[in-house]
């Protein structure tokens, strides 16, 4: 017949001596061995781990159905718990490595879970059915890449998260994830393991041990499709923005040309439609964080408030123009200079009777958290005297994904058009996207 409790008491002696400088401290580990045979470790017997030594348990299947308790000190274990549920006190360390908990574990203020046990970066997969992390537990994990074998698994039917929130307590309100990890990460989705449903807030676990290569990126865990990831850097949407164009807004240009009165100027206004990540109940957007480099090099902040001005160009302090490439050689571009209402300008001098075109790519990284977006345009035309006009926004993508425009096909059959601004020969009238038209005084 097996016992109902088995009780292990593995110490640690702290010894003095003479000199009062002088303690030594012994730290004792007892191993439990089990060949499968006679009552032992079986029926509804549970198992007591006292003292702050080490015990390793055996690398084995065990059947036994009452509690395994972790009062103090460590436990190693290699083998598989069918039935026993693990309760680990505070401030007890549990290292396992390719083990099982089929009947689940419990952990409270710093105790600490070593996946893959206590040596770093020996890689392993845990499976627990049921982990209830209370606040202040600790996973340690060891994590190198966006490949799942490089990194521990921890595997989990269902997650519980404890969480409080105080004052004058702990320094930690909710569970720990340590990450041990060979080098800085590069922002992406670091697989830890899966997950079939958690209870609680994932945004409360603290994550710690990671260095990120890009200054100021995010780092947070989410569950999707069952898989367990870090993330570094920000989520990825669940499907693309929607851009279009909205419409067409009057505007003042005073003060920046203050002789311009008289004259009507308008903005084309973008329209953004966002599609937000949800980890935890919060929305997560991609690239929080977005700034805009004009050709000047000067770079803009992305505010996430209000309307933000996407791009704005002024030629009016430029000494030379650059960045541009044109279809063909022998393309005049230039800056040009204006009277009274009109400064400096890019100019674009077509010469022969071919068609000529000339294009900038302005690169923005990612996209601000706004709903209406201005770009922002200082605009000279004249009409030609025997084809159209033509001046375009877009964005990139659609038919062709790996450059902005390769030549005057691909502009009109590109999905991304954001704005097209036409004119017909020896015409001041032009027309936006097709329709709206304005007229424009030369």
């Amino acid at each position: 017949m097996a016992p109902a409790s088995l009780t292990i008491n593995t110490p640690t002696w702290v010894q003095g001596h003479d000199n009062n400088n002088n303690i030594t401290t012994t730290t004792f580990t007892h191993t439990l061995t089990y060949d499968g045979g006679g009552s032992t470790l079986q029926g509804d017997m549970r198992l007591v781990k006292q003292g702050n030594g080490t015990l390793n348990m055996p690398k084995k299947t065990l059947t036994y159905t009452g509690r395994t308790e972790i009062w103090g000190g460590t436990v190693n274990f290699q083998g598989t718990l069918t039935d026993s549920k693990v309760w680990m006190n505070r401030f007890t360390t549990l290292n396992l490595t390719g083990a099982t908990l089929n009947g689940g574990l419990e952990m409270n203020y710093d105790a600490t879970l070593h996946v893959g046990g206590l040596t770093a970066q020996t890689l392993s997969t845990v499976i627990i059915t049921d982990l209830k992390l209370n606040y202040g537990a600790r996973v340690v994990i060891d994590l190198n890449s966006t490949d799942l074998t490089q990194n521990d698994q921890l595997n989990l039917t269902t997650l519980t998260i404890g969480s409080k929130d105080w004052e004058n307590g702990p320094t930690y309100g909710a569970p720990v994830f340590q990450f041990n990890c060979r080098s800085s990460l590069a922002d992406g989705r670091y697989p830890i393991g899966t997950l079939t449903s958690y209870e609680g807030n994932l945004d409360r676990i603290y994550i710690e041990g990671v260095t990120t290569q890009k200054a100021g990126s995010i780092v947070f865990l989410y569950n999707t499709d069952g898989m367990l990831y870090l993330v570094v850097g920000g989520q990825q949407p669940l499907s693309a923005p929607g851009i279009e164009f909205a419409s067409l807004s009057e505007c003042t240009l005073g003060s920046e040309y203050p002789t311009s009165e008289g004259q009507r100027y308008f903005l084309p206004v973008v329209s953004i439609t966002k599609n937000p990540c949800l980890n935890g109940g919060r929305e997560y957007y991609p690239n929080l964080h977005a700034t805009f480099t004009d050709l000047k090099g000067q770079t803009t902040e992305l505010g996430s408030d209000e309307a933000i001005v996407l791009y704005k160009e002024d030629y009016e302090n430029a000494t030379t123009i650059s960045g541009w490439a044109t279809a063909r050689e022998d393309l005049n571009i230039s800056l040009g200079t204006g009277d009274n209402n009109h400064g400096q300008y890019f100019s674009v001098n077509t010469g022969g009777t071919n068609t000529r075109w000339a294009y900038n790519r302005f690169n923005v990284d990612g996209v601000a958290d706004a709903t209406v977006y201005y770009v922002d345009f200082d605009l000279a035309l004249s009409s030609g005297d025997r084809d159209p006009v033509e001046f375009c926004v877009m964005s990139k993508g659609g038919n062709n994904p790996s450059n902005y425009w390769d030549n005057y096909a691909a502009i009109n059959g590109n999905a991304n058009m954001l704005f097209d601004l036409k004119g017909s020969a020896n015409s001041t009238t032009y027309t936006v996207n097709g329709n709206a038209a304005t007229t424009t005084k030369m």
